[in-house]
C-alpha cells in the first residue's frame, strides 16, 4: 500500500509518515497499513466504528473508516482503504478500541451487524460444562454385578402344583 493512497482528517488527528505505521487512540496502539495517526481524543466519546464508502469520483471503490461520536459531527475520519483492505483494518481498530462494528448505509443510517456490548461481543452460548458425563453409566460399586436380563419366554411349569391341597 503506498502512503498517498491514504488519508487522515479531523480534529485533534494529524498524519505523521512512519516506517512503524502505528495508530493511538490515547492508550491503544496499532499498525494500519499506510499511515501513521495519532489522536489525543479519549475513545469514550466515540460509540463505535464505522465503515463507509468514500465520497469521490474514482473509478475504485474507496472506503472511510470512521470513529462514531455520540453526536455525529463529532466523526472522526481514520483514513481510506481500497476494498482489499479495509475489512482486516476495521476489525482491528474495532478490536483494539473495544468499540462496535458498525456500518453506514448509503442514507446515512448506521447498522451493528453484530451485537455487542461494550467490549463484550455477543454471540452463540456455548456450554463450557457437560453436566451429566457420567449419567448413562453404572456406579462404581455395581460394576461386577450384573443386570437382571428378561428371559426370551416366560417360563411355565406343567404338572402338579407343590402347595396344592388334595
Amino acid at each position: 500500500m503506498a502512503a498517498g493512497k491514504h488519508s487522515a482528517a479531523g480534529a485533534g488527528c494529524h498524519v505523521q509518515p512512519a516506517t512503524g505505521e502505528a495508530i493511538s487512540f490515547n492508550d491503544i496502539v496499532m499498525k494500519l497499513p499506510g499511515a501513521r495517526v495519532v489522536t489525543t481524543a479519549a475513545t469514550g466519546t466515540f460509540t463505535g466504528v464505522a465503515v463507509r464508502f468514500a465520497q469521490d469520483g474514482g473509478d475504485a471503490e474507496m472506503f472511510e473508516l470512521v470513529l462514531v461520536g455520540q453526536d455525529r459531527r463529532q466523526d472522526l475520519v481514520i483514513g481510506r482503504w481500497d476494498d482489499g483492505d479495509i475489512a482486516a483494518v476495521w476489525r482491528a481498530v474495532a478490536a483494539a478500541s473495544g468499540l462496535p462494528l458498525m456500518l453506514e448505509r448509503e442514507d446515512g443510517v448506521l447498522v451493528c451487524p453484530r451485537p455487542q456490548v461494550g467490549r463484550l461481543l455477543l454471540g452463540p452460548i456455548r456450554i463450557r460444562r457437560r453436566h451429566g458425563l457420567l449419567s448413562g453409566r453404572r456406579p462404581r460399586f455395581l460394576v461386577r454385578r450384573k443386570t437382571g436380563k428378561p428371559l426370551l419366554r416366560p417360563v411355565r411349569v406343567h404338572g402338579r402344583d407343590m402347595m396344592a391341597r388334595d
